[in-house]
């Protein structure tokens, strides 16, 4: 009978290790935050080229997003272009659409006007942590106003990484593959016009020329998005 109490009394420490394993193990690891199915937001970007430009810090952007609708994104950068396209690509201004063809790069008084950048590269669906794992480390990190938050850190292939808000699961900041940093801003959920989304040009749909850097750029992408579906 001793025996057997003591066995029953082993059972429940174990059952209870795990059980206390397993609350662990939920508080560890939080639940993935989904996108609103159609948003806007501010945001800050910052950048480093490879070819020996200046440094970005903090250049004001935008993004727009049509996911139940369109499966489209927008993003507005109206003072310096992402500088990791091709050199000098980040002293100019640029637009770039992303739909189900691919992304499209608008960069007037250059030779991308208006061209397709990425074939088959559209938006990131509204579970747009899918391919990202979360790290174990939360950290603080700033928004585009400089606030800091506690955040949850969430990695995935070739430097790309996010940090989202701890406690309400909203986007602070993240690293497009390890060159280019956003801090966000507020989003705005509400609905985001068709015409918001549309290419400035019938013409947009030719290749882009020219554009050695982007080739990294573009096999980095094709597989981030492809793990998000």
């Amino acid at each position: 009978q001793t025996a057997g109490l003591l066995s029953m009394t082993r059972l429940f420490l174990q059952v209870a290790i795990l059980l206390a394993f397993a609350c662990f193990l939920a508080v560890s690891q939080p639940q993935k935050p989904v996108w609103p199915d159609e948003f806007d937001s501010p945001f800050q970007m910052s950048g480093v080229s490879d070819h020996g430009y200046p440094p970005i810090v903090n250049s004001t952007a935008h993004f727009y997003y049509n996911w139940d609708q369109l499966q489209a994104t927008r993003i507005d950068y109206p003072e310096f272009c992402i500088p990791i396209l091709y050199p000098g690509s980040g002293t100019k201004p640029c637009t770039l659409y992303f739909n189900p063809n691919g992304t499209y790069l608008v960069q007037p008084n250059t030779k991308y006007e208006c061209c397709l950048l990425f074939p088959e590269v559209g938006s990131i669906p509204p579970n747009f942590l899918g391919p990202f794992n979360y790290s174990d480390f939360q950290m603080l990190a700033p928004d585009n106003i400089g606030v800091l938050h506690d955040t949850d850190f969430w990695t995935a292939i070739d430097s790309f990484a996010y940090w989202t808000d701890s406690k309400t699961g909203f986007d602070v900041q993240f690293c497009d593959g390890g060159s280019v940093i956003w801090n966000w801003g507020n989003f705005n959920v509400s609905a985001q016009a068709a015409s918001i989304f549309q290419l400035p040009s019938a013409s947009c749909d030719k290749r882009c020329p020219g554009i050695p850097d982007a080739q990294d750029i573009y096999a980095k992408l094709s597989k981030l998005v492809n793990q998000a579906f």
